[in-house]
């Protein structure tokens, strides 16, 4: 989203041309049970669109464009579904030729968790495609549900800071394969924890080189970025 508007087509597109290996996005469900791929449980803010997600059809939501907002030049982008997005970049490469990766972050709200990830669960199978994503959420429950639906399923538990007891021992509680801390929790301490307890690492959202920099000097399995041709830039 550093290059184009969040959540569309055109930015996804975008991070696979300037190095991204995984696109990250955002999912939830539409008052008809489309899992509609969007940040805000609005639309008000990132498309000419008013109205809560959840009170809204999807035939209602893909009309909004969701572009215009960041710049004239990307008018028409509009919302996608969780399957629209899988069938445009299901035979896609990154640049280093590896297939595309989707990490799906599960955006729960008034108890929608078990609904919403059994309907992202239950798409992934139908659409083939549980070998290239990984499902995270800032809410446990939600995660504890995709396990319901699919022991298999790669999941990593979102945290902004640490709280009340280790974000390390709950991700293994749940059985979550990952921890996704925002950037000023890590350490190399902490990465090392994780690592020793079974849990990859991937932190969001650095954008500066000195915090990419950072970040893979604590020993990181991935980064979440808005500029992945700059952290590209320092893989090389």
């Amino acid at each position: 989203m550093g290059y184009a508007p969040e959540n569309t087509i055109a930015s996804f597109e975008e991070a696979i041309r300037r190095g991204a290996d995984w696109i990250e996005l955002d999912v939830q469900l539409s008052q008809d049970g489309e899992l509609v791929v969007l940040h805000d449980t609005s639309v008000d803010r990132t498309t000419n669109g008013e109205g809560l997600v959840r009170d809204l059809s999807w035939k209602k939501i893909k009309t909004f464009d969701a572009g215009a907002w960041y710049d004239p030049e990307f008018a028409h982008q509009y919302i996608p579904s969780l399957g629209n997005v899988i069938s445009r970049f299901r035979t896609r490469r990154t640049t280093k030729r590896h297939p595309v990766g989707l990490v799906i972050e599960l955006k729960t709200i008034r108890g929608s968790g078990g609904s919403l990830a059994d309907a992202v669960v239950a798409l992934l199978h139908k659409e083939q495609f549980t070998d290239r994503v990984v499902i995270i959420s800032f809410d446990a429950v939600a995660l504890q549900e995709v396990r319901a639906a699919d022991k298999r399923a790669p999941t990593g538990l979102l945290f902004s800071e640490e709280k009340e007891g280790s974000p390390i021992d709950q991700a293994r509680d749940i059985g979550a394969h990952a921890i996704f801390p925002r950037k000023t929790w890590v350490t190399a301490r902490g990465v090392t924890t994780a690592h020793k307890a079974g849990l990859a690492v991937g932190t969001w959202t650095a954008n500066t080189k000195n915090e990419m920099k950072r970040m893979i000097a604590c020993g990181v399995d991935a980064i979440a970025t808005n500029y992945p041709d700059r952290l590209r830039a320092l893989m090389a």
